[in-house]
C-alpha cells in the first residue's frame, strides 16, 4: 500500500518536523527553555516597558483605577503567552485555535491581576497549569482523548509546585521545561492526531 503523495503535499513543513513524537517532545522542552531564558535575562523587558509607558500616555490620571490595571497588564500579561506559547504549536493545533489558547493565557493573567492574587507557590502553580488543563477542549476533533490534559495539567502543576520560585522574576531557564515534562509527554504520547475528515 502505497502513501498518498497529495496527503504529503498537503503538509506544511512544521507538521513534517514535528510527526515524530519524539521530535515533537524535544521542540516543546527547547521552546520551553527559550522561553524561560527570555524572561529570566530580561529579553523583552525593553518592549515591556515600552507598552507600559504607552498605556500611561493613553490613560492619565483621569481614570485612575482603570489605569492601574491596564499598566498592570500591559507588564505582566506576557508571562503567561510567553510560558504556553509553544504548547499549541507542538500538538498541531490550526491558528484559531492556537490564538484561543494564547488568549486563554492572557485572560488568566489579566484576572490574576484584577484579582490581586498573592505570590506563593499555590498561584504559580494554578498560574501556569491550570489554563493547559482544561484547555484540552480545543484538542477535540483534532487529537485523540483530549480529556488527557486534565491529569496532564494536574501532574506539572505538582512537579511545578516542587521545583518553581514563588515569584515569576526568580524563575531560572531549566525550571520551566522540567514542569512541562509531564504535560507534554502525556500530551504527546497520550494523545494521537486524527485524520482530516476527507472531502
Amino acid at each position: 500500500m502505497t502513501s498518498d503523495p497529495e496527503s504529503l503535499q498537503d503538509k506544511s513543513w512544521l507538521d513534517r518536523w514535528l510527526e515524530p513524537r519524539w521530535r515533537a517532545l524535544i521542540t516543546w522542552l527547547v521552546l520551553a527553555a527559550i522561553s524561560s531564558a527570555v524572561l529570566e535575562w530580561g529579553v523583552i523587558d525593553p518592549i515591556v516597558a515600552m507598552v507600559r509607558s504607552g498605556v500611561q500616555r493613553m490613560l492619565p490620571g483621569t481614570v485612575r483605577g482603570l489605569s492601574f490595571f491596564l499598566e498592570s497588564v500591559a507588564s505582566s500579561a506576557h508571562i503567561l503567552p510567553l510560558f504556553v506559547w509553544y504548547q499549541p504549536l507542538a500538538l498541531g493545533l490550526k491558528p484559531l485555535r492556537w490564538l484561543i489558547w494564547i488568549g486563554g493565557a492572557v485572560a488568566v493573567s489579566a484576572s490574576f491581576i484584577l484579582l490581586r492574587v498573592p505570590p506563593g507557590h499555590a498561584a504559580v502553580m494554578l498560574f501556569l497549569w491550570g489554563w493547559p488543563a482544561l484547555a484540552g477542549v480545543l484538542l477535540i476533533d483534532l487529537r485523540s482523548r483530549p480529556w488527557m490534559s486534565l491529569p496532564a495539567g494536574l501532574l506539572s502543576m505538582i512537579v511545578c509546585g516542587s521545583v518553581m520560585p514563588t515569584h515569576f522574576n526568580h524563575i531560572l531557564w531549566w525550571q520551566l521545561p522540567l514542569t512541562n515534562l509531564p504535560y507534554a509527554a502525556i500530551m504527546l504520547y497520550g494523545t494521537r492526531r486524527l485524520p482530516r475528515p476527507a472531502q
